[in-house]
Order: C-alpha cells, then sequence, then structure tokens
C-alpha cells in the first residue's frame, strides 16, 4: 500500500510538472503494487480505494492529453469501483468528474447522461449533507438546462445553487453562483430581445452578492 501510494503521488507531481509520459508510468507502477497487496477487510478496502484513485489520476491524464473516450472508459470503471465500496462521495465526485468530460465531448446523447450524472451526484450531496459540492452540481445543472433551451429549470438550480451558498457562506461559491444567475439573465434577455443591458444586469450581480455577504 506504502509503494502504491508513493507512486501515485510521484504521477501526480509528474502530471503536475506536464510531463505526462512519466506520470502514465508512475501511475502504473502503483497499480501494479496493488496486486502485491492482500490483508483483512480494512486493507482490502483501502486498496480498493487507491486503485480507484489511480484509475481516477490515469482518466484525467488521458483527458490532458485530449483522448476524451478513453478517459470516459476509464472513469466509467472508477465510478463502478466507488459504487461497489459504497464510497457515495468518491461516486458522486466521479460522476461530476464525468458529467464535465462528456459537456466537453459533445456527442450525441452526451448532454442526457451528463444531466443524468449531475442528479444522481447532487442527490448523493442531499444525502450526506456535502452542502459546497450541492452548489458545484447546481450550478452545473442550471448551465445543462440552461444549454438544453430548459430556462425555467436553469433558473431553478441557478436560484437554489446561489440560496445554498449563502447559507455555507463561502465567498468563492456565492460568487460564482450570482455570475451564474447574471449570465442566465443575459441569456434570457437576449433571447427575448429585451433591452436590458448587460450593465444592467451586472448590478444585479453586485446586488445578489451584497444580499449575499
Amino acid at each position: 500500500q506504502t509503494y502504491s501510494l508513493f507512486y501515485n503521488n510521484l504521477g501526480i507531481l509528474a502530471q503536475d510538472n506536464g510531463d505526462l509520459r512519466a506520470a502514465e508510468d508512475y501511475f502504473n507502477k502503483s497499480l501494479a503494487a496493488m496486486d502485491n497487496v492482500s490483508g483483512n477487510a480494512f486493507i482490502t478496502r483501502m486498496r480498493g480505494s487507491m486503485r480507484a484513485t489511480t484509475l481516477g489520476n490515469i482518466a484525467t491524464l488521458r483527458a490532458d492529453s485530449g483522448e476524451i473516450d478513453e478517459a470516459l472508459k476509464i472513469g466509467a470503471d472508477v465510478i463502478a469501483a466507488r459504487r461497489a465500496m459504497g464510497d457515495d462521495n468518491g461516486t458522486a465526485f466521479s460522476l461530476l468528474t464525468r458529467a464535465g468530460l462528456l459537456d466537453q465531448r459533445g456527442a450525441k446523447g452526451d448532454a442526457e447522461e451528463a444531466r443524468a450524472g449531475v442528479l444522481e451526484a447532487r442527490n448523493l450531496f442531499v444525502a450526506s449533507r456535502q452542502m459546497s459540492r450541492l452548489v458545484t452540481a447546481d450550478v452545473f445543472l442550471a448551465r445543462l438546462e440552461n444549454q438544453a433551451g430548459h430556462v425555467p429549470q436553469s433558473f431553478a438550480y441557478a436560484r437554489e445553487a446561489f440560496k445554498t451558498a449563502g447559507v455555507v457562506g463561502d465567498n468563492d461559491l456565492i460568487a460564482n453562483s450570482a455570475r451564474g444567475l447574471a449570465h442566465l439573465e443575459m441569456d434570457a434577455a437576449a433571447a427575448a430581445k429585451a433591452p436590458k443591458s448587460k450593465a444592467a444586469h451586472w448590478r444585479n450581480f453586485d446586488e445578489l452578492l451584497s444580499v449575499a455577504t
């Protein structure tokens, strides 16, 4: 387990430094080291968690290299592994990561699959009361619904995100969710050919921030 973690960390460092070939080599060594790990139920669970983490890192490596299809395949294995372990938080985070890749690829059916994944992640965050991550999920859902032309649903998620961010009290989350609302207003005004200016919408953004903080 120690060697596996050691190689995984080296892989992350190499990836951060832009050496993708070395990063892949270290991640593969991390996976190989896990094959020699055995023990009780706790050790088995730790091994499964470490394997899922390393596979997730390889998926990120593939995405960084532009291999989105391969990243999605590996990401599906990560989600399956997290679910098998009963790791709800890890599952939710992996679902968000996969949804981001699907949104990036933009193939037929990807938007619907991304939305389903974020909804599942959202439900897991609600169940575990991970409020900060719930804001992230709602902001993501607001954008996906807006892209699909579902304006009322988009606004509903955006407002929920802003409300939850205020409860959490994180200024970055508040600003991000308020910015999302302002962009939705601009998109809605443009679609309706309303005369309201961008400056007016950003004044609303400032007002939202002042209310929340």
